[in-house]
């Protein structure tokens, strides 16, 4: 019946279905935080920097690799692992990336398709995702109003799926956590993940002119979180670029 309710609702009584069905299975569908505890997990953004980052970490000691957006098809130079390597994904399941099938999923290997919803309205995609790869990868949410507290620290800005990820992982109970290939949008993209973006000024003047997300404030973010995660004796392990990203925004003010 949820399937059926996701689809064929009438636009007039959309709100209240997505409200009803949000608020009655949100629990079933979040990502379960304790699903992680004492594991290692390797997120891999998409900046071109994560090449760099990648060659001093042995892919194989980690229990999770994570993968957002159309990082699904990029083929990373992952040390005694398979270069496509991913157990979850983050994906906004929106029509301005790749096409995401299950063709994709199963040659990454991954296991959970988390879909960022940014409003509730948003959750019918999830219900429609779930029916769409029933066998292929379980779907999951991290729920809205984790997205709505991440957006007031950011100046009501949209976070990015990366942050998004970041943040779920550092407040979860893993062991470590180790980052590569985010620069907030200062540099250009490993090839093959967004072919519009060229070059590093490229990244910078496409998420200006968007105006959804707030890279200075992402990254300053991004650093409190970390520092968070460190003191509550969380391992975390960042590329050499990523912490360089921060520095810089840091150094700025």
């Amino acid at each position: 019946m949820r399937y059926l309710l996701s689809r064929f609702t009438p636009k007039a009584l959309r709100s209240p279905v997505y409200k009803a069905l949000y608020s009655r299975l949100k629990d079933d569908y979040s990502l379960s935080s304790e699903s992680f505890r004492d594991l290692r997990i390797l997120i891999l953004g998409p900046a071109k920097t994560a090449f760099n980052d990648l060659r001093k970490i042995d892919a194989s000691q980690y229990d999770i690799v994570v993968r957002m957006n159309n990082g699904i098809s990029i083929d990373f130079p992952l040390r005694n692992a398979s270069k496509r390597r991913c157990e979850v994904l983050f994906h906004p399941l929106t029509d301005d990336l790749d096409p995401l099938d299950a063709s994709s999923i199963n040659v990454s290997g991954a296991r959970i398709l988390v879909h960022r919803t940014p409003k509730r309205s948003a959750f019918l995609s999830t219900l429609l995702a779930e029916r769409r790869f029933a066998g292929v990868a379980e779907v999951k949410i991290i729920p809205v109003e984790k997205y709505d507290i991440l957006s007031a620290d950011l100046e009501g800005y949209s976070p990015s799926t990366g942050l998004i990820c970041a943040s779920f992982f550092l407040d979860s109970p893993a062991k470590e956590v180790a980052i590569v290939g985010f620069t907030f949008f200062t540099t250009a993209y490993v090839e093959g993940y967004d072919p519009s973006v060229t070059s590093d000024e490229a990244a910078a003047a496409k998420v200006r002119r968007a105006d959804h997300h707030n890279p200075e404030a992402e990254a300053l973010h991004f650093d409190k979180a970390i520092s968070i995660a460190a003191a509550a004796g969380k391992i975390v392990t960042l590329g050499e670029s990523v912490q360089e990203a921060i520095n810089a925004v840091k150094q700025r003010g």
